[in-house]
């Protein structure tokens, strides 16, 4: 059976009439509409009942001034004062009620106004399963009263009638009573509670931690600040804090001075262990408390950390020679005028006996030769040690590094290290031009050889 004989049976099988795309379009309308009926319908959408509130710790050096503005502030946004309690000049508390969507900017509009927000916290509930369980318990009650009062209308019977009124009444109580939980819940989710506590700032108090120091590292130091309280102020605390990341604990112990009111805090004593950051930055805090209010203050100073009292060694970091030759090794020295007996240690790093001596208070520089026998790749430690004792100023000392890269030696080219300087062959544009020449005599040689070898072989072959 062909295309044409296959289509002509199909008609006859299945025959169209004018009215089938009528039909067809029929029946797809019936069945979009079937299927969207048996879709789940769209989730109510939830309400929005998140009962929200804030508290603000504040210090004001005027604690009346700071209730009444934010009395102010929270009445012009159509607030409700809700608590309010004064404690003098030194606290108070206030509790305000706004709508919820004012809430953020009296916050801010509050928080603008003080000398110092200490703190600021947000709370948020969400009330919305509170709120479905009692509308279903009013739902229930409700249908409860419902069906008493029909039983009310067709009862005659006086004292069954009595029973229903009694039981019919106290569920509309109850019902009462939990409409009114629901309206208040609702709200609650409308205003927002902000609660205010103010307490008064510390009067500023004038902290004196003395002169800048000089220490030795490792050596103890001490710290103290003074101090003039006023009048009503006998509680203090105060911390300490090195600047090396370290710091004491809180402290309450003073003295006076015997200068009028001053104060001074206990020595606090601290080692430094290191002179790399220094100087470092010692600051201390200090609090006061009593009758006449609070007060606070701050104090600095700066704290050089020394090596062995101010012992300095000063020379390059790095030195290149070639092996077997004399390395000149060069260092300045500077030590404290009071330093007593010091002496000097050169450690090479090759397992060579060190050289040492003594140096004096006015000698400035420190000198050495040295000859590195072998070349490696990786360069040697070479080590300067200065130590002694101070008079009456602590230990001296001081360490300085530095690295030491040796090349190999070369037999082909002569020692031109009076030419060249301490550097030699180390310095890196001469031993390229070494390079270079060693190369060029190489060449040459290789070519005279050959035009020699060459010549003879040709007389050779004239002669045979």
């Amino acid at each position: 059976m062909n295309r044409s004989q296959l289509a002509r049976w199909n008609r006859r099988r299945f025959p169209l009439t004018p009215a089938a795309p009528a039909v067809m379009a029929l029946i797809l309308l019936v069945t979009a509409v079937f299927f969207a009926s048996c879709t789940d319908e769209a989730e109510p959408e939830r309400p929005n009942l998140l009962m929200r509130s804030a508290e603000i710790v504040v210090e004001d050096t005027n604690v009346p001034r700071t209730l009444d503005d934010s009395i102010r502030i929270a009445l012009r946004r159509d607030g409700v004062i809700v608590n309010e309690e004064r404690s003098g000049p030194e606290s108070g508390r206030l509790t305000v009620r706004v709508a919820a969507d004012e809430l953020d900017d009296t916050v801010r509009e509050i928080s603008d106004g003080v000398d110092e927000v200490r703190s600021r916290r947000f709370f948020g509930e969400d009330l919305l399963e509170k709120h479905l369980a009692l509308q279903a318990q009013i739902t229930a009650l409700d249908q409860i009263r419902q069906d008493l009062a029909r039983a009310l209308e067709r009862d005659t019977d006086l004292s069954d009638a009595g029973d229903i009124r009694r039981e019919l009444a106290a569920t509309e109580a109850n019902l009462a009573q939990l409409q009114s939980q629901l309206l208040l819940l609702e709200e609650q989710a409308m205003t927002a509670t902000i609660t205010v506590r103010v307490s008064r700032s510390p009067l500023s108090l004038n902290l004196i931690p003395g002169a800048d120091k000089q220490v030795v590292q490792d050596n103890a130091v001490s710290f103290s600040a003074a101090f003039e309280p006023p009048d009503g102020i006998n509680s203090f605390q105060y911390v300490w804090t090195f600047g090396d990341g370290s710091e004491s604990p809180v402290l309450t112990a003073t003295e006076s001075t015997g200068r009028g009111a001053e104060r001074m805090t206990a020595p606090v004593y601290h080692t430094y262990d290191t002179a790399h950051e220094s100087p470092y930055r010692a600051r201390v805090s200090l609090r006061g408390e009593g009758e006449a209010g609070r007060v606070s203050g701050e104090g600095s100073l700066n704290v050089r950390v020394v090596d062995g009292f101010g012992t300095l060694i000063s020379m390059p970091d790095r030195f290149v020679t070639r092996a077997g030759r004399q390395l000149r090794l060069q260092a300045d020295v500077s030590l404290p005028p009071n330093a007593g007996p010091t002496r000097y240690l050169w450690d090479f790093g090759d397992g060579q006996p060190t050289a040492s001596g003594s140096i004096t208070a006015d000698q400035t520089t420190l000198e050495v030769t040295h000859a590195y026998r072998s070349a490696r790749p990786e360069p040697y430690r070479l080590t300067l040690r200065v130590t002694g004792r101070g008079n009456g100023a602590g230990n001296v000392s001081a360490t300085a590094h530095a690295l030491v890269y040796v090349d190999e030696s070369s037999a082909f080219l002569p020692d031109l290290s009076g030419v060249l300087g301490d550097e030699g062959f180390g310095s890196a544009v001469w031993r390229a031009a070494a390079a270079v020449a060693l190369v060029g005599v190489l060449v040459v040689g290789l070519w005279s050889i050959g035009t020699a070898i060459v010549r003879t072989a040709r007389r050779a072959l004239r002669l045979g």
